[in-house]
């Protein structure tokens, strides 16, 4: 009689986990919503200016937003290694840290993301050089675009 609570708290268990599938995860490459905003280079002053950056902008809802803040780097390496979140997890990293997206005119999909094969790998080579450091520090400022 003990066994019984334990066998129908597993399968429970088993078809709660099953009914998910990877398109439900917070991000995928599916679903992802994404754009480009360049910033012209500025004058601060005669001897001094700001060079232009583009930012990558995803549309996430806030508690996506928030969860996603959260992950640890081998949560970001897990989807920056798996087919159906690779390219969804660049762009949100790109976005939470406000990385400079200086080549993106040139991978602005995903296949071509891949085609140019050299972008992917060194993208995730930044993220592991860089991605512990990163997540140690307070999130960024969301730049001011106007």
């Amino acid at each position: 009689m003990k066994k019984k609570p334990f066998i129908i708290l597993f399968l429970s268990f088993f078809i709660y986990l099953s009914g998910f599938s990877q398109d439900e995860h917070p991000i995928s490459n599916k679903n992802i919503k994404y754009g480009a905003i360049r910033i012209s280079s500025k004058f601060l002053d005669s001897n001094k200016f700001e060079p232009s950056r583009t930012y990558i902008t995803v549309d996430l809802a806030q508690s996506t937003r928030h969860i996603i803040t959260k992950f640890t780097y081998d949560e970001w390496m897990n989807l920056l290694n798996d087919s159906t979140t690779d390219w969804a997890a660049n762009l949100c990293l790109y976005n939470i840290f406000k990385r400079d997206a200086e080549f993106f005119s040139l991978w602005q999909t995903r296949e071509k993301w891949l085609n140019l094969g050299y972008f992917k790998k060194n993208e995730i080579k930044y993220w592991q050089n860089n991605l512990p450091q990163l997540l140690k520090e307070p999130l960024p400022e969301p730049p001011t675009f106007f």
